[in-house]
């Protein structure tokens, strides 16, 4: 009975063993595989799966092939990369494009992925545009902030004007009793308007000079001689719109003072810079500070001085303007082999006679239209009239001449006097 059980067992261990074996060897037969599978990939440069490799992925890396497998995918590898770069590099050109019309570009120019070095100096140049486009246009709603405020405060110092003009404030119109009547509100209403008209129409007249330089039809010198020429005599010619009231001389003045300040912050760079560029000999901003205010501010002086009822401003202006303005256009273009030897050798004979001559018909004709209209009286005949004047403008065109002192100060003045003394 021990014998029978005895050899039962020995027969149960010999089946086990039987059985274990295969078991054992087909584990280290897949183990084996698995090694093989890993160290072939290592060897390719492949990166390994992270799944259990199947029946077939074994018997792939069992053959001669499966070496090469992992080259074809790097190979594979490589192409992606160089697609994505591609790709990278369009959607870099299309940002430059988008860019220009206000697009976001941010979103190139942080990308986290952009492992190409020589895209790094494009998106540099891309973003700085970008920010030189924002500064600008920061720039350009500042200056146009500027010119709203500016209007407003026009709209409301006519306002103001207009209620002091109301409660007798302003003088109304001069009556042969020597007195001043009443600023009636039909004067308010027309010197408000003509106010208002008189501001539209300076800045129209202003933007089609600044047009005209932009265009190239002239340079910035010529620019500033055409302000000079036609500003003053163009509202000189708008004064009888005004009522007959003495108090309209300061709703005019606001014309001009409004001029003040848009070319005071035109010069102190807060302004249009086209402006400032336009009506400067050199383009440079701070030029605008020097002749052209001061012909502004005497032309504001002029009018709350002498108004239009008085020769002395009419005729010093006019004098000014389309003299100075004429001698210095027809000379520049036609005076170069005619210089005055004892002048300061930038003034021609050519300039000169210009000067002369344009004085006079512009002075003439004013002066003549406002007599015409009734806003002055003078005792003089035409001819008596335009033989004064004709010394005048001659008289001051020599005085410019003169080596020493601005013209801006001399020619006015020199008119001025001889008009207060020669018409009345």
């Amino acid at each position: 009975m021990r014998n029978l059980q005895s050899s039962n067992s020995s027969d149960q261990r010999r089946h086990s063993g039987v059985i274990t074996w295969p078991i054992l060897v087909g584990c280290a037969l897949f183990l084996s595989s698995r090694c093989t599978v890993a160290s072939a990939f290592s060897k390719g440069g492949a990166t390994a799966n992270t799944h259990s490799p199947s029946k077939v992925e074994t018997s792939i890396a069992n053959s001669p092939s499966a070496i090469q497998a992992p080259r074809h995918l790097a190979s594979s590898s490589v192409l992606e990369r160089r697609r994505k770069r591609t790709h990278r590099e369009s959607a870099t050109a299309a940002s430059i494009v988008h860019s220009r019309h206000g697009h976001d570009i941010e979103d190139d120019a942080a990308n986290p992925h952009n492992d190409d070095p020589t895209e790094l100096p494009v998106l540099s140049e891309i973003k700085t545009q970008h920010y030189a486009d924002t500064a600008s246009a920061g720039k350009e709603n500042f200056r146009q902030m500027r010119r709203i405020k500016i209007a407003i405060g026009l709209v409301a110092s006519i306002g103001a004007m207009a209620t002091a003009a109301k409660l007798g404030i302003l003088p109304g119109p001069l009556l042969e009793s020597g007195q001043y009547g009443e600023y009636t509100n039909m004067m308010i209403a027309r010197d408000s308007l003509s106010t208002a008209v008189a501001a539209v129409l300076a800045v129209v007249l202003v933007k089609a000079i600044t047009f005209g330089y932009e265009q190239g039809w002239y340079n910035s010198k010529i620019g500033r001689k055409l302000n000079h020429t036609l500003a003053a005599p163009l509202f000189i010619a708008f004064f009888p719109a005004f009522s007959e009231a003495e108090g309209a001389r300061f709703f005019a003045g606001l014309v001009t003072f409004s001029n003040i300040l848009r070319l005071y912050l035109a010069g102190t760079g807060q302004g249009e810079s086209t402006l400032a560029q336009t009506i400067s000999r050199s383009g440079d901003k701070k030029e605008v500070l020097g002749g052209p205010f001061i012909y502004v501010c005497i032309f504001h002086a002029f009018i709350w001085l002498f108004w239009r009822n008085s020769f002395v401003g009419v005729i010093a202006m006019s004098t000014m303007a389309a003299g100075d303005g004429m001698a210095d256009l027809v000379g520049r273009k036609w005076g170069a082999s005619s210089k005055w030897s004892w002048s300061d050798g930038s003034k021609s004979k050519v300039g000169t006679l210009a000067f002369g001559l344009s004085a006079f018909v512009v002075s003439f004709s004013l002066a003549s239209w406002l007599i015409a209209t009734g806003c002055l009286e003078s005792t003089l005949g035409s001819s008596d009239l335009a033989a004064r004047l004709l010394l005048i403008s001659f008289v001051t065109a020599f005085v410019e001449l003169l080596p020493f002192g601005d013209d801006n100060y001399t020619v006015p003045g020199c008119a001025a006097i001889m008009a207060a003394f020669l018409l009345h």
